[in-house]
Order: structure tokens, then sequence, then C-alpha cells
């Protein structure tokens, strides 16, 4: 993932060769919707540069004399202001966007310490849920948008006390209790805070939060989780595997969070 956006070429002077951008859905999703738009793209947005979208693209670049292969901020702008408007999503709705980007699917990898999941959810986690549901247990490679979605909120959202945050803050603190669990977000929180670093969301953990700049903490967590990453792969050289697209994770949240503050 490239980490730009059309908002961000956009109010930049720099023009980027579509080959380096194509291969990022999160760039090109919306780019997409905007040719739609536009009446050039028939075809849904589903964020992968094939060929309707190559010549979508080539028809609105001749419509408005811009380069067929380049998007440069005058074009990024076009497409901005071809955007249909969205109806207003929830906090959580948006974190949860952002979390299901890097977590896609069922995953069974051997190395991998956190086991069997399905977008993000383990199966441990999955079983506790359909506990509290009073559902019978089945695999969590069975589970449902619409369960994803409740567990998310119930078990992490709620748990990790992001309701009580501002929504840059809610954000980076819901995708790091789903990655590091309830517990380790908030051990990642107290340190940001500098307060007891003992992973219950006391008072002085709740006043330090109310005192501190949401947005600059924010963008914090991504720094304390990379840190995290490293020191974990230096403990077990098993995990350096998994390190890149961690990290890239961790860039990718900081971005996110960036454009929310």
């Amino acid at each position: 993932m490239t980490g730009l956006t059309l908002w961000a070429i956009a109010q930049n002077t720099i023009t980027y060769p579509i080959v380096s951008l194509r291969y990022d859905p999160s760039l090109v999703q919306p780019l997409q919707m905007a040719l739609r738009g536009l009446g050039f793209l028939l075809g849904r947005a589903d964020g992968i540069w094939g060929p309707m979208t190559t010549a979508a693209y080539c028809a609105f670049a001749h419509r408005f004399h811009l380069p067929p292969d380049a998007l440069s901020p005058r074009a990024a702008d076009l497409l901005l202001k071809a955007i249909p408007n969205k109806p207003p999503v929830s906090a959580f709705e948006d974190a949860l966007d952002f979390t299901l980007r890097w977590e896609k699917g069922y995953v069974k990898r051997p190395a991998d310490h956190g086991g069997e999941t399905n977008q993000g959810i383990t199966t441990t986690i999955y079983q506790e849920y359909l506990r509290r549901q009073e559902l019978p247990f089945r695999s969590v490679r069975s589970i449902t948008d619409v369960e994803v979605a409740d567990l998310y909120k119930i078990l992490y959202w709620q748990t990790a006390h992001c309701e009580q945050m501002q929504r840059p803050l809610a954000i980076a603190q819901f995708d790091t209790a789903v990655n590091f669990g309830v517990k380790g977000a908030i051990l990642f929180l107290q340190q940001l805070l500098g307060v007891t670093v003992d992973g219950e969301f006391g008072p002085a953990t709740q006043q330090a939060l109310q005192q501190m700049d949401q947005g600059e903490l924010a963008c914090r967590y991504s720094e304390v989780r990379i840190e995290y990453r490293h020191r974990r792969v230096k403990r077990d050289p098993s995990q350096a595997m998994f390190l890149r697209d961690w990290v890239k994770r961790d860039y990718d949240l900081c971005r996110y969070v960036l454009e929310r503050v």
C-alpha cells in the first residue's frame, strides 16, 4: 500500500505514475467511485485496477486533457469533486473499516502465534462470543459478517473503552486491541499517557486521557507499536517473517488517523 490518498495528491505538486498506484486498493476504490460518478466506469468500485478501470481512466484523462498514465494533483482534485457523498459513519464503523483492511479472510499459518483466525478473530475469541450469545459452538471459518461486527464491538470496542475517546484515538485504540489484545492496548495507552502501566483502565488513566491531546496520542500509537514489534522479533526471531507486514499496518494506521485529526 502506498499510503497516498486522492486528497493528499490533490494538495501536493507531485504527479504519480499510475503503475505505482494501481495496486493500492485504498486509493483505487475512491478513484473508481469518482470515475463511476462521472460516468466513465460502469463496473463496481472494488479497489482492483483492471482493464475496465484502465479504459475508464483513459477516457477521463482524454476528456480533461490529462496524461492517461499518471495521476496529477489536478486529476485528483477533479476526481475528489466527483465522489458521491456518503452518509456519515460512526467512529466504530470507521475503526472497523480500517482493521478489516488488514484482517482479511481465513488464515492458518503454523509459525503465527495468533493461531487460526478469520477476519482477525481467533477460535478462542469466537467461542467466547458464541458462549455469551448462548449459541452452539462452531468453527471460526463459519463466522458471518454480522457476527464479526457484533463481536468486535462487544469484545474489543467497548471493552477497550474506545467510546470514551475522540475518533482518531478510538480508531488507534481499537486496532491495537485487535492486534495486541485489549489489555495490550490499555498498556500501550498508559505508556503514552505516562501513568502506571498496569493494564487497568482506572480513574488515573481516565483523568490523564482527558488532559492530553488525543490527536497527538493517536499518531504516537504507531511509534510504540513498531518499537514493540522490533523487540518481539529480537526475542523470537521466528516471527521476523511477519515484521514487514506488521510495520506496514502501523504506518497505515498513522496515515489513517492523521486524516481524522
